[in-house]
């Protein structure tokens, strides 16, 4: 075993220590958070790098580039959005909220049935249209 002085950082930890400074200056987060893992996932799964995600979060404003709201954690804080991906391809599309990208996958990513949705919501939301609570006879 090789013994060190008391002052000396054994050579792995020094490299990990300088990579997490480096880290720390380019404001990415460190090794043991859970941005750090997301952002392992993300690269593993769509190639995309941490910098160029954080790239894309900032042109974007942190918005969402579907409904184009902020969405806050308790503090204040803006939550990371979700990375779109073609399913058929694997392109990064761009980065939505949870919503967004639920609705898309629930629709299977066919624009058919988002135009036919947004018609069925046109047609329910005119003025003076029934609804199910005023066509009731019992209710005054």
């Amino acid at each position: 075993m090789i013994q060190y002085p008391i002052n000396h950082t054994p050579p792995r930890l020094s490299v990990k220590l300088r990579r997490t400074s480096k880290r720390k200056q380019l404001g990415l987060p460190s090794y043991e958070s859970r941005e750090y893992e997301a952002s392992c996932r993300r690269w593993q799964k769509y190639g995309l790098p941490e910098l160029a995600f954080n790239s894309m979060m900032d042109g974007q404003g942190f918005a969402c580039d579907i409904c184009k709201q902020v969405d806050e954690d308790e503090t204040g804080k803006a939550v990371t959005l979700h990375v779109d991906h073609c399913h058929k391809n694997g392109w990064v599309r761009g980065l939505l909220c949870v919503r967004c990208n639920v609705i898309l996958g629930r629709v299977k990513d066919d624009p058919s049935i988002l135009q036919a949705a947004a018609a069925y919501l046109r047609f329910h939301n005119r003025e003076g249209k029934l609804s199910v609570a005023s066509a009731d006879p019992d209710t005054k």
